[in-house]
């Protein structure tokens, strides 16, 4: 009794190792969607065009800044007047100097912008970029689902040929062990065993293989799940053969083309901020300061003066010459509108052959499908007939082997078949769906 408790208690103490049983394909896209890295870092990015968005507008409302200057004259400038002005001698000169030790300014200058053609051009160009952001994101996500169907399915099919392989493996073993002891009891010949071994480590070769496959498969849904290679995860789903058939893809404007519409319109505007460069700026001003100037470091001394200087204008800002600088930046916007508009034209390109190729790949798929649904129905025949041919005395074991290996071979690529054609019908709803 002690020592069962003793049992019981350590395996309290052992932590038990995270498990994700996985039921089908929606509960994984759900957990991509919250779970993805690149959707999370995509989300964070779009904070960061908004953030961006709310800045643009920012030279367009009024700026008030305060101002405060200490100035120390360890030098004071020095200027020559005619004597008389002070009493002296015609064509004589007296050393004047101007200014104080310390002259302390502080105040108060805002500004506002009348017209900055420039700044405006520049808050719409924010707005589109939050806007080519957020379409960014939608189409980051849809290649997740994508790759997650590919990475679903591709998963759920290898666990299932894994599971093939093992019971094949299973069969091929016990096999085996019958021929070795028949073989070690010289009912056997040893070509006759020979044969079964070498099969045997053949089927134990593919079976290391599937589970390997296996693993390389589900480190990719992890990592698409964001989920820790340490967790164990169980699959309580099948391969079921979809119903229905797609006929087409219905959509066209997909995120990415739309992405690059937008690119273009932001290219369009850059060209058009470059050409404002050249208009005038226009702004109110106001400016109110209060100095004190002083030979000694007195300025807390209450008895002495301040000045008041106060001060309100329009400022024009006008640049007339930059060498050259704002005719080259406008021949640089004008080379980019032609990159963005070969670049939407090459999308819309992509997109029609993706379309293509992809609906390629679902019909391959449903005819690859087809095909092996009918050769699995002539294995189980096969290995009916094998089996009771076996059980007269007709077929030898090798032969009944080798008919039993090619059943569970087609059974194999069933599996794949229908993960193909899962994988692909999944991709076409997900483009449908945009």
């Amino acid at each position: 009794m002690k020592t069962t408790v003793t049992i019981l208690l350590l395996c309290l103490c052992i932590p038990a190792r995270p498990q994700l049983v996985i039921t089908g394909f929606e509960q994984v896209l759900e957990m991509g969607k919250k779970q993805n890295r690149d959707l999370l870092i995509a989300a964070e990015k779009n904070t960061v065009d908004a953030l961006s968005q709310k800045a643009a507008l920012a030279p367009l409302l009024p700026q008030v800044k305060s101002i405060t200057a200490l100035d120390y004259n360890f030098a004071l400038p020095t200027q020559l007047i005619p004597a008389q002005f002070l009493g002296g001698k015609e064509g004589e000169y007296q050393k004047i100097q101007f200014g104080t030790t310390y002259n302390l300014t502080t105040g108060v200058e805002a500004a506002m912008p009348l017209i900055n053609p420039s700044a405006w051009t520049e808050m719409h160009i924010a707005r589109l970029t939050r806007q080519m952001g957020g379409l960014n994101n939608k189409n980051v996500a849809h290649e997740i689902e994508k790759n997650l169907a590919r990475a679903y399915y591709y998963s759920l099919v290898s666990f299932k040929a894994m599971e093939i392989s093992a019971r094949n493996l299973a069969a091929n073993d016990s096999i085996y062990q019958s021929a070795r002891n028949k073989y070690e009891a010289g009912v056997m010949e040893q070509l006759d065993f020979n044969r079964l071994y070498n099969l045997f480590i053949q089927v134990q070769a593919q079976y290391e293989q599937n589970k390997l496959a296996y693993k390389k498969n589900l480190l990719g849904l992890k990592y698409m799940l964001g989920v820790d290679t340490s967790v164990t995860v169980e699959f309580n789903a099948n391969l079921t053969v979809p119903t229905g058939t797609i006929a087409s893809i219905t959509q066209t404007n997909f995120y990415l083309l739309q992405y690059k519409e937008l690119a273009l319109m932001q290219s369009k505007l850059y060209l058009k901020k470059d050409k404002l460069k050249y208009a005038p700026e226009v702004s109110l001003f106001v400016r109110y300061q209060t100095q004190a100037q002083r030979n000694e470091f007195d300025f807390f001394d209450t008895d002495k003066s301040w000045f008041n200087i106060g001060v309100a204008g329009l400022r024009i800002d006008w640049p007339l010459f930059t060498g050259f600088a704002r005719n080259t930046t406008i021949k640089r916007s004008q080379q980019r509108v032609k990159i963005a508009e070969l670049e939407l034209e090459n999308e819309r390109l992509k997109t029609a052959n993706d379309n293509a190729e992809t609906m390629m790949n679902y019909r391959t798929a449903q005819t690859v499908f087809a095909s092996n649904v009918s050769a699995l129905e002539l294995a189980t025949q096969n290995i009916t007939i094998a089996m009771e041919k076996y059980a007269q005395g007709v077929f030898g074991i090798d032969q009944y082997l080798n008919i039993y290996n090619e059943s569970l071979q087609m059974q194999n690529n069933y599996v794949r078949a229908l993960s193909e054609l899962l994988t692909w019908q999944t991709i076409v709803e997900l483009k449908n769906k945009q």
